[in-house]
């Protein structure tokens, strides 16, 4: 039961520490828009992750630590279950996979470039507010919705987007207001 428990609390751990990037892109992905709830959770990631890491290495103390069963006066020594490994290195790895997902995440969501008219105008914003690569994604997706975007992407590590638009159809204000329902985020026109 403990080892359950320890399993539980692991993936729900992990889950937390990566859901200021998964939450907002799931939302996005369901039409709902971003929630800020979810980014809002990114300062207590350090304490969900080390969540998890307890959660974690009790389930391994639970199972492999091997203990002394005593019934009907004869005693064994022995360690948990096949089942329960097999079990505990499934929760392992899945919550391993959602703490790291802000890292490997984008990999999976990068769009091949698509073709923008000659015609576009091209809108370069300054964004603030983005906490790990995934954020991205959500901004990217959000920006597409606005009418007469061709074209959206955000680069992270500068911390800009770059929109192509039909020329005359999209107000910046439009974009700025795209970037702010994404997530926790502001925007500011360079040009």
């Amino acid at each position: 039961m403990k080892s359950k428990i320890a399993a539980i609390g692991a993936i729900v751990s992990a889950a937390l520490a990566s859901v200021c990037c998964i939450g907002p892109l799931v939302f996005a992905a369901l039409g709902l828009g971003s929630v800020g709830l979810a980014a809002s959770l990114e300062q207590y990631r350090p304490y969900f992750l080390a969540a998890m890491a307890i959660f974690l290495g009790i389930g391994f103390l639970q199972v492999y630590r091997r203990r002394d069963q005593c019934s009907d006066g004869v005693c064994r020594t022995e360690a948990g279950g096949g089942l329960m490994k097999k079990a505990l290195w499934i929760v392992t790895v899945a919550a391993l996979g959602m703490a790291t997902f802000p890292s490997w995440g984008p990999l999976l969501m990068d769009d091949p470039e698509e073709v923008v008219s000659a015609s576009a105008e091209k809108i370069t914003l300054s964004v603030s507010g983005m906490y790990c690569a995934a954020c991205k994604a959500s901004i990217e997706k959000s920006l597409k919705k606005v009418a007469g975007v061709e074209e959206a992407s955000v680069d992270f590590d500068n911390r800009t987007a770059t929109v192509y638009a039909s020329r005359g159809r999209v107000a910046p204000a439009d974009l700025v207001q795209a970037i702010r329902n994404a997530g926790p985020y502001s925007a500011k026109v360079e040009n």
